[in-house]
């Protein structure tokens, strides 16, 4: 038996709901979804779970990283293919060699991490 949804959206993010159903219907045994839109929570829905239970949350930065450092780049205040030296005064020489470009990739570990050339 499928978890029950539990949760309201407001008027407009309908799609949310019906998505969110579909993935429980999936196999899913329990999720979460909230979105503030200008302040205001426009979805907050849970299947499997109570409405108290504490959940884990994994990479929730990334997205508003990418945001910035993109915006940064079309101000042309961040170079994605400076050193990262230039940007990170505390990586020092030798501590993380690579660009924000190589950095920003989901294997964006430095080169001296992945053991290989920091040129490539």
């Amino acid at each position: 038996m499928r978890p029950v949804v539990h949760g309201r959206v407001a008027t407009g993010y309908e799609l949310v709901l019906e998505r969110f159903r579909e993935v429980i219907a999936d196999g899913t045994d329990s999720a979460d979804c909230c979105v503030y839109v200008d302040n205001e929570r426009v979805v907050d829905l849970r299947a499997g779970r109570s409405a108290d239970n504490v959940q884990c949350i994994f990479s929730a930065t990334k997205g508003a990283v990418a945001a910035c450092a993109n915006l940064l780049i079309e101000r042309g205040a961040l170079d994605p293919d400076a050193p990262v030296t230039m940007v990170l005064r505390r990586a020092g020489p030798g501590r993380s060699p690579g660009t924000p470009r190589r950095l920003g990739r989901p294997t964006g570990r430095s080169a001296r991490h992945r053991g290989s050339d920091p040129s490539r």
